[in-house]
């Protein structure tokens, strides 16, 4: 378990050291394991702030709690960027599908109303697809 751990947290550190190198590759353990680190601190920082809000009756300001939250998605907005660009490369696939994850943010939360339906359904097919591509094996040797 103490090794299972250790390897662990050195994908993680990994994933924050090589935030910048969008050359690289990454196989599956080292993108879906600091993946699943990130969702579970997001998590945490998610509770302590419902907590907050549940302990003060709903009267506390949770503005410095949502603050924090920006500042942590902000903050893995280039690693995550670079991690998929590795792993996309490592499963044999254009690294043009990274920034996908982003177009939701970008893009259909700006589109018309009438096409924000379609764009949404367009946007959720690729998102399957991108999952699907980031969950293939290496196909590139000795990365």
């Amino acid at each position: 378990m103490k090794a299972k751990f250790s390897a662990l947290l050195s994908r993680y550190i990994s994933y924050w050291k090589r935030a910048f190198d969008f050359k690289g590759c990454a196989n599956r353990k080292e993108y879906w394991q600091p993946l699943i680190v990130n969702g579970i601190i997001s998590l945490l920082i998610a509770n302590v702030a419902t907590m907050a809000a549940v302990n003060s009756g709903g009267s506390a300001d949770l503005t410095n709690y949502y603050y924090f939250i920006m500042f942590w998605g902000a903050l893995n907005t280039i690693p995550s960027l670079s991690i998929n660009a590795r792993r996309l490369r490592d499963a044999g696939t254009s690294v043009w599908w990274a920034p996908y994850f982003f177009i939701d943010r970008l893009v259909i939360k700006n589109l018309p109303s009438e096409l924000a339906v379609t764009g949404k359904a367009v946007y959720y097919i690729g998102l399957v697809y991108l999952i699907y591509l980031l969950a293939q094996p290496s196909k590139i040797q000795n990365a």
